[in-house]
This record gives structure tokens, sequence and C-alpha cells, in this order.
């Protein structure tokens, strides 16, 4: 082969993903090139950024981040089901790289990963690299114009999607069993990876696509008669069997943490708990409305998620195909499924709603219906895959009017999703761009049809140019509020976009990530202890901080600044909080709050005692009702050190016993001093014997923290006491004195106890998730099991090729 055919044939290779890559990165440049964060997502700062950043410095410290102590008092965190741990994509991008760096690239690298996963997908599916190209391009810059790009878990869903469907149909089509296992194992990664980004909706949405792909082509190949039934059947299958071995990892730290959370509960149980502990009714987090059935034309509507003129013309021509209808039925009947869970009639008829409220996984699609809608793009990437391949399938036109009558083909698509909304009264200005692409699209089909390969070839370029036009033509303008689907669900807003659209980012990244006098004071004093940010004006509010993000709330270290500057708090923005914090804070706070916000709206001496507070942040105007000595201003708020605070550990000689599960409103009792007496749901005892309370005894203790998952206190006692350790109480923590395993008891109705013999002692508690090591075992087990196999299978094939080429002739 001559250097000019192999540069050729290379060429050609890369052409499609290199189109696909450079049009993603020239939407989104400003994220990955520019100074500047993005607060348009109110997850993506609050959540993602200093979680991810967390996860990041700990695996570069060399250790697996069991436990998070800079928020609500300290909460498990690898075993979250949000916390990153085994999300491959941030924990080596955080570990390698500053996290406002990093955070930029995982915006460009979910969208890329779409792109390119839809591209080999298409590809192994049997398409031409045209049509592969289309495919991809689709789905990456329908993406990245919109502000499905900052939905992290939603974006990677989508992402990783098409890795599962490029490994399945890999798996599927394989000749040899080697090849079959080495792409199962791809598939059975990127599955593994969809529940780490988003254990609950995103993978429903996976294995909704998963299903509908798998089932078709399992089906057309036993009518094809490629294969027997039951043989179809164990390969299909095989997936989602071998599925809970291979990601246990993932799964089973999840799955054991979350029934002694808040959301083990449930969101309607939630809310009925919450209206019990507060008096005041609230409604559960649930969808009331959702969109009209209008809502499935909006992704020809630009810009935000607008998808291109071949998408939307071309899929008659996908299902049409007698080659291609299986794959293409499939993806249709997936983002059907998209659209119909979204339409405000089936969220609001009353025996739908009434039967899906019987499950849990109705309880999860009533949450956030919108979130299904993430089905639509990729099944239009797909479809627009298919079409374009299937059009050029079609035996060539030879006159003129043959080829007008191809381009008849287009006609549905145009009347569906264009003519019939403009006619029930949409604006026309949305549709510019889709008649462009269309007047574009026309001579260059009639020409592919025609046999002119450059044309074919031109067709992924004109979808490049299209929705690059509309992902840049969509920034730079100012944005409203975000909802994690699609524009916010108004079933009167007909005709609106399918995403909102993306703005450009504008914070300053160096700003956002560098602590001021406020977070500078706290993390300097060194002294563990812990702080509340108080506004009344914004605490009260449903959703507290989390809407609060511009510059002049920076200085109260909220939404998660915490754990960017390593200080504590007893707040946060939390979906999985311990149920026990959360039913203190909903007892405590006069008015309802999201379910997943954590936040006081009142400042309570009891309640700072409780924690261990030592320093309160609060509006400069505002007049604290607890003494203290202002010690830093940062913009609009004054940090004060608290006269009275109490220390993270101390020992006390007097205890109340309450029933198990009990003492929340003993904690909350008016004259209840946590410096002095302790509440406890059984005796504390020493090697057997009960301890005797003592008045006159007394004690000190020095705590320091090696790491948030170990803590040191150093412990002296008159008599034999109580030692309370104020952070929160998790079955996961062990405690030693001296050496010594004890047991933890709860005290002060979430918080730690150690009972310590009189003396100077020595008292190590150390969190171990033992959850987290049973599920890398099991996962660890199946994967060297399925990569023995592999090998096996490999090492099997070249012996038998060695032999048939030893073989005399």
């Amino acid at each position: 082969m001559t250097l000019r055919v192999a540069t050729a044939r290379w060429g050609r290779a890369v052409a499609g993903p290199a189109l696909i890559m450079l049009a993603t990165l020239a939407v989104l440049h400003r994220f990955w090139l520019g100074p500047r964060l993005t607060n348009q997502h109110v997850d993506l700062l609050s959540f993602w950024l200093p979680r991810w950043c967390y996860l990041g410095r700990s695996i570069v410290a060399g250790h697996i981040p069991t436990w998070l102590s800079y928020q609500a008092g300290g909460v498990p965190f690898a075993s979250d089901p949000q916390s990153g741990w085994l999300y491959a994509p941030p924990t080596l991008l955080f570990s390698i790289l500053p996290c406002g760096r990093a955070i930029g690239l995982m915006v460009v690298f979910n969208t890329l990963l779409a792109g390119l996963g839809m591209y080999l997908f298409l590809r192994l599916e049997g398409l031409r690299r045209p049509a592969a190209t289309v495919g991809g391009l689709t789905l990456s810059l329908a993406m990245a114009g919109s502000v499905v790009v900052l939905s992290m878990p939603f974006a990677a869903t989508l992402g990783w999607t098409t890795v599962v469907l490029a490994g399945t149909s890999g798996y599927l089509r394989s000749s040899t069993a080697s090849r079959a296992v080495a792409w199962f194992a791809l598939a059975m990664f990127g599955l593994s990876q969809v529940a780490a980004a988003h254990l609950t909706s995103g993978l429903l949405v996976t294995l909704i696509a998963e299903v509908m792909y798998v089932a078709a082509r399992s089906l057309a190949r036993v009518k094809a008669k490629e294969l027997e039934a039951g043989r179809a059947v164990l390969l299909a299958l095989g997936p989602f069997l071998t599925f809970p071995i291979l990601a246990a990892g993932v799964l089973v730290p999840r799955l054991a943490l979350l029934p002694r959370t808040s959301i083990g509960h449930g969101y309607v149980e939630l809310s009925r708990i919450g209206a019990e502990l507060s008096a005041v009714a609230t409604k559960p987090p649930l969808a009331v409305h959702g969109a009209n059935p209008w809502s499935g034309t909006a992704f020809a509507r630009s810009p935000g998620g607008y998808v291109g003129a071949l998408a939307i013309v071309l899929f008659p021509v996908a299902l049409a195909s007698k080659r291609w209808r299986a794959a293409s039925l499939a993806f249709a009947a997936a983002g059907f499924a998209g659209w119909l869970l979204d339409l405000d009639w089936m969220i609001r008829t009353g025996w739908v709603r009434a039967a899906a409220l019987k499950i849990r996984l109705g309880e999860l699609w009533l949450r956030d219906p919108e979130r299904f809608v993430y089905l639509l793009p990729l099944a239009f990437a797909a479809l627009a895959g298919y079409g374009v391949q299937a059009w050029l399938d079609l035996a060539r036109v030879n006159t003129l009017r043959a080829g007008v009558r191809r381009l008849s083909w287009l006609l549905p698509g145009i009347a569906l999703f264009a003519l019939a909304p403009l006619a029930w009264g949409s604006a026309v200005a949305p549709y510019a761009l889709f008649g462009l692409g269309l007047a574009a699209a026309c001579p260059l089909l009639f020409l592919a049809a025609r046999g002119r390969e450059w044309a074919a070839l031109a067709l992924p370029i004109l979808v490049a140019a299209e929705l690059l036009s509309a992902g840049l033509a969509s920034q730079g303008r100012s944005h409203g509020s975000y909802s994690s689907g699609g524009e916010p669900a108004n079933p009167d807003n007909r005709f609106g976009h399918a995403f909102s659209r993306l703005a450009e980012p504008r914070i300053a990244r160096a700003s956002y990530l560098t602590a001021g006098p406020i977070g500078q004071t706290i993390a300097e004093a060194n002294d563990f202890g812990r702080y509340l940010s108080f506004d009344p004006g914004i605490s009260s509010d449903l959703r507290a901080w989390l809407t609060h993000q511009t510059s002049n709330s920076w200085p109260a270290y909220e939404n998660g600044r915490s754990i960017l500057f390593g200080i504590d708090e007893i707040q946060g923005y939390l979906p999985v909080q311990i149920d026990r914090y959360w039913r203190l804070v909903r007892s405590v706070d006069p008015d309802p709050i999201f379910y997943n916000e954590a936040a006081f709206q009142v400042v309570r001496p009891d309640i700072l005692r409780l924690f261990g507070v030592e320093w309160l942040v609060v509006p400069t105007s505002y007049a604290p009702p607890v003494i203290g000595t202002a010690s830093a201003t940062e913009g609009r708020f004054t940090l004060y050190r608290l006269a009275d605070a109490e220390p993270r550990a101390s020992v006390v000689f007097q205890w109340t016993r309450v029933q198990g599960g009990g003492g929340l409103d003993d904690v909350l009792e008016a004259g209840f001093d946590p410096a002095i007496r302790a509440i406890v749901e059984r005796d504390p005892d020493v090697d057997g014997s009960v301890l005797i309370p003592d008045t006159a005894a007394t004690g000190t203790a020095s705590y320091e923290e090696l790491a948030p998952e170990h803590v040191r206190i150093r412990v002296t006692a008159s008599a034999p006491g109580l030692l309370v350790v104020r952070n929160v109480f998790d079955r996961n923590w062990h405690a030693t004195v001296d050496g010594k395993p004890v047991p933890i008891l709860i005290a002060d109705y979430l918080m730690q106890g150690v009972a310590v013999p009189a003396g100077s002692h020595v008292v190590e508690l150390t969190y171990r998730d033992r959850a987290i090591g049973v599920g890398l075992a099991v996962s660890g087990a199946g994967w060297a099991g399925l990569l023995a196999v592999l090998a096996w299978l490999i090492i099997r094939r070249r012996r038998a090729s060695a032999k048939a080429r030893e073989r005399p002739t």
C-alpha cells in the first residue's frame, strides 16, 4: 500500500469524528478555553463543582473519600449516589487539573462522548461514514446548543448511553466469541458509568433505550432466521443479568446507604413526614403539569435543542427502510416514550397518577417527568443517521420527475414538525433555520439520490454548519431559571423550544475559587469550629440559598463553598441527607423548605451549641441574637465569633435515657444544654459496667481531625463519663479507647457518644464503609472473570489460526 493510499484511507476514517469534535469544541469554546464559570444550571456550582473537587483532592491524597465533614454536620460521601465515586471522567479530570478548569472540560467531555459514541454505534450498525457523522453531529450539537450540557447527570446519561448502544451493537453483531465479549465489556462499562452519573432517572433513560434496541435487534435476527429464538433471548438478557455484578462497586454502597437517609422514604412520604414535623402542610415535590402534545415538535425550532432539518425530514425514510426498520422503530419507540411520559395528559390523569404513586418507579417518574425528554434527542440522532443511510441505499433516480417523487418522502416530517405547528399558531421565526437547512438539504439529497458521491459527503458538512450556527447564535443572551429537563413545564406554552438556550459563562473563575476575608478567617483558625450562615431574607426561601448564586451572596459561603475551602458548616444543598439530621432541620424551621435543602430559618443558641458552631455569618445590617465578636467583613456579610461556642467534643457526666429513635423533642426542649447533659438511647457502659451520672465530675476533650474519616480526641476525666462528639452519627463510624474497640452511642439524637473511663485516654473514631469494599470485591471478581474469558478466547483463536496455517495445503 502506497503512502498516498494509506493517507487517504486514514483521512476518510477520521474525517467524521474530527468534524464532530471540531464543531462541538467551536460551540463550547468559552467553556474549555475561557476563564469563566457558569451558574445557569443551579446545580453546577452548588453541587457538582465542589463535590467533584473534593473527590479529586481525596484521590490525589491517596484515600477513598467515604465521609464529607464540611456540610450538614458530616455526611457519607462515596456511597452517596451522586458523589462521583467510580465515575471515571470527574475522577480523572479533577485529580489532574484545577477544579475550575476541570468542570469546564466536563461540560465538553459529555458532549463529545455523545457525538463520538453515536458515530461509533451507527458505524457498528453498518452505516456509511456520512450517515454516521450526521447522527453524531445531530446529538452532540443539539446538546451543545442548549443547557443540556450543563445538566451533568443527564449530559453524561446521553454520552454514556451511546457507549452502551455501541457496545451492545458490537456484542450482538460479532462473528467471533472474543469480539462479542470485548464489545459486551464496553457496554457494561458504559452502563456502570450511567449508574455512577445518575442512579435513578438517568439509568432509567438508558435502560429504556437499551431495552428497545436489544428487543428490536433480537426480533429482527430471529425473523431473518439468523438466530434461534432461545439463543436470541439468552444474548438479549446477558447485559441485564450481568450488569448488577459488574457494576456492584457502584450499586452496593449506594443501595446500602439510601435506606438510612431522607430520600430513602420516597418523595410522598418525605412530604408527609415534613408536614408532621413542622406542623405545616406541604405538597409532595411531584409534577402537577406536563408538556402539551406540541412539545415533541420543539426539536425543529431553533435554538435550544434544535436537531437540524435532516433529522426532522428523514425519519420516515428510516422507518420505511426494510434494512433499517427494526432499529429505527426501536429509537422511534424510545423517543415516543420520552414524549409520552412528559405529556400533561399523562401526568394529570387521575388513574394514571394513582397507579404510578403505588410504586417507587412511579414516584420517580412524577418527580420530574421532563427528565425522560432526554430520550428524544437520542432518538432524533439515531433516526437521522438511519434516515441518511436509508436515503443513500435507495435506487438511483435518473430523471427529474423521479427525483421530485423521491423528495416527497420529506413531506411527512415537514408537515408534522413544521406546517402543523405553524398552522396552529407557532411563531415563524424559530423555524427560520429549519427552512434554510431544508432549502440547502433538498438539492444535496436530490444529487445524492442521483449517485453524486460528493453530495453525500456534503450532508454532514451541512448539518455541522446548520447546528453550529444555532449553537453560536443562542449564546451571549441573558438566561433565566432552568429546569432539569427542557423549558419549564407549561401546557399553555405550546410552541417553545426543546431546551433552554445556553448562555455564555460569566463568573470569573479565579474570584469564585478564591476565599475572601470571611473564608480565610474561618480556615486560618484551624480549630474545627463550624459556622452557620443566616440571612432572614434568604434562609426562609423554599430553596434557601440555592437560587442565590450571584457574587453578593458568595461571602455567605453557601452552595457548597464550604467544601471548596475546607471549612465546616451545618447546612447544605444535599439530595441525600442522614434521616435524623433531615428531621431535626424540619422540626426547627417554621416554614417549609424543599426536600433536598438543609437551611436553618432561625438562629437558635441551642442548635448552635448542639452542632459545635463557633462562627455566625450574617448580613452586616443584621443584629445577631447571640453574643459574638465581629471578626471579618466581606461584601454585605459580617463574620462573628461566638462567645459561648461549644467545642466539637466534650465530656459530660449527666445523661437522660430515651426510647430508641426518640430524643428529638428532648434536644429541642427549652433549657437543654448539651454542654452539661446528653440524651442517649441506651445507658453508657465501660467494660460492661453501666456508668453512674456524677454531677461533681469534670473533664476535658481535645478534638483533632487527621482526615475527615479519622478523628482523634484526647480525653481527661475525673470520673467515668460520656464523650460527646458533635459529628452526625452513622453506623459506619467505629471507635477505640486506647486502641480497644468500643461501641458508639447515639447522643443528643443525632451525634456520637463514647463512654470513657476515668483518667486520660485517647479516643479514635474512624469511618469504614464496608459496603464499598463488598461492592469492589464483587465487581472486581466479575470483571476479572470477564477479562479472563476474553483472554482465553483470544489465545484459543490465535492458536487455532496458527494450526490452520501449519496444515499442509
